[in-house]
């Protein structure tokens, strides 16, 4: 994996490239009239290019995906307020989750019946969601906010 400094370098290097272009007047022979420019435009979009990882190079990374917003983005269409518009009586809540010995995160990861599991371990391929998946990370953050929200009453 390459270092934000190389990312960096490499930047400026290729919008030093790119920002000098050959250039040939036909009264020049082919010999002696070899000169480079500045290409117009292109030295403003590498300067805000460059700016750009500058200053994400010097930001600290971004933080994981907060639970809230995971749920909103990969659970909410079936659960929307801790229920389940595919499987009645499998909701969120405390009592139901407790009722069907749920793990969040296993069942998030690899699916169970007709929900399919968003881990990047999941198999067998049919039993997992076809959009992206979520990190371990992201599985853990959600079904902790998950969780919590079960513990409080909140669905």
């Amino acid at each position: 994996m390459r270092s934000r400094l190389g990312i960096l370098v490499t930047a400026a290097t290729a919008c030093r490239a790119l920002s000098l272009v050959a250039h040939r007047s036909s009264a020049c022979s082919a010999v002696s009239c070899s000169t480079t420019r500045p290409r117009p435009g292109l030295a403003h979009r590498c300067a805000i290019a460059s700016l750009a990882l500058t200053l994400s190079a010097l930001s600290p990374r971004p933080a994981m995906a907060d639970g809230a917003v995971l749920f909103e983005a990969k659970c909410a269409a079936c659960h929307a307020g801790g229920g389940n518009v595919v499987a009645r009586g499998k909701t969120l809540d405390r009592a139901a989750l407790t009722a069907n010995n749920v793990d969040i995160a296993t069942i998030v990861t690899m699916g169970k019946n007709q929900m399919p599991g968003f881990g990047e371990a999941c198999a067998p391929k049919p039993a997992c969601t076809f959009g992206a998946r979520l990190s371990d990370a992201d599985i853990a953050e959600v079904s902790k906010w998950v969780d919590a929200r079960a513990d409080d009453g909140k669905w």
